[in-house]
């Protein structure tokens, strides 16, 4: 079975990098450019992702703001989520609750495939 990962982050580089890595590895992978085009794909899309791999900082709606409106929600709240930050603070990333792992920009390719296996290995 094919694990399905949404990307949210504003950086199409890093959204071309990420998807190209992951579709390498077996994964289907969408991309959205921020929290609110993401919450319309997930409203909209008949599949769910199985992971969700998010920027913390982005124009229109950032990480912490998608991540308190997917934990209200009864069909995304359950979805692992792997913090992407370019932040050096950890008071901003210890802010997002319920995320599953954090990873700090700019991140290796071990790094990211090993937060994503991880992951799919908890759920």
């Amino acid at each position: 079975m094919i694990k399905n990962v949404l990307i949210i982050d504003d950086s199409i580089e890093i959204q071309i990098l990420l998807r190209f890595l992951l579709e390498s590895k077996g994964y289907h992978v969408d991309c959205s450019s921020n929290g609110e085009e993401a919450l319309k794909r997930l409203g909209i899309d008949e599949v769910l992702p199985d992971l969700i791999l998010l920027d913390l900082q982005m124009p229109v709606m950032d990480g912490l703001s998608f991540l308190n409106i997917k934990k209200k929600n009864l069909m995304l709240k359950n979805i692992p989520v792997v913090l992407m930050s370019g932040e050096d603070d950890l008071q901003i990333t210890g802010q997002a609750r319920n995320v599953n792992d954090v990873l700090q920009k700019p991140f290796s390719i071990k790094a990211i495939v090993q937060a994503v296996e991880h992951n799919f290995k908890l759920h």
